[in-house]
């Protein structure tokens, strides 16, 4: 029990949100090491390209509407924040994913050699 969550509510929502990931992964085929990596490349490009939209779209709003510059200011920041959230978190489920990826493969790899030993000691 943690007394930042002490019902366990944020930590649950947490898990589904992840299984929610990991099933939208395994329904798009990334299921191999150079999936993950090429998923972890396009959400870097994907994050860059939005920061770029927003720091732009901040610019000009602020060159148009110089009365508005704090707000402008204030909700990009806003924005960078959330897209920065955002990133950390899909980038952790990601590294979680190829993790539990790499521990499925070393506990196949590891039931195919005992299985391959026991069909080697059989009479």
């Amino acid at each position: 029990m943690s007394l930042n969550d002490p019902f366990g509510r944020v930590s649950r929502r947490q898990r589904d949100a992840y299984r929610q990931f990991r099933e939208q992964l395994r329904q798009q085929d990334v299921l191999t090491p150079g999936a993950i990596q090429q998923a972890r490349r396009h959400l870097h490009q994907t994050s860059l390209r939005l920061v770029a939209i927003v720091v732009v779209a901040a610019a000009i709003g602020g060159i148009l509407f110089p009365e508005l510059r704090a707000l402008i200011a204030v909700t990009a920041v806003l924005m960078l924040l959330w897209l920065g959230s955002s990133y950390l978190q899909t980038r952790g489920y990601l590294n979680t994913y190829a993790r539990e990826l790499s521990d499925a493969g070393a506990l196949d790899a590891r039931h195919n050699a005992e299985k391959s030993t026991e069909e080697d000691n059989q009479p």
